[in-house]
């Protein structure tokens, strides 16, 4: 749901305001409450998934404001060979 929020009002970099994010799951879910997970803020459940989502705040005109973007997932680790190698001659 976060996720699709997200992606649903982000800019070309990824990056999207934290309360557009917000708003836009409650245009899609109206009963979303993020203290039915534990979390008194939206941006409290948000920062407690520091593997799926990048937190940044901006100092905008009117003070600072947080942005979210999808975290980069890492590369997958290459598999090692098994084969023996040949001692050098």
């Amino acid at each position: 749901m976060i996720v699709n929020a997200i992606d649903a009002v982000s800019d070309d970099s990824g990056w999207a305001g934290l309360g557009a994010v917000g708003s836009t799951i409650t245009k899609l879910r109206p009963d979303f409450d993020s203290r039915l997970y534990g979390h008194r803020k939206f941006s409290d459940l948000v920062r407690s998934m520091p593997d799926r989502f990048e937190l940044e705040e901006r100092a905008t005109g009117a003070g600072k404001s947080i942005f979210v973007r999808l975290a980069p997932r890492p590369a997958p680790a290459r598999k090692r060979s098994t084969r023996a190698r040949k001692a050098p001659a």
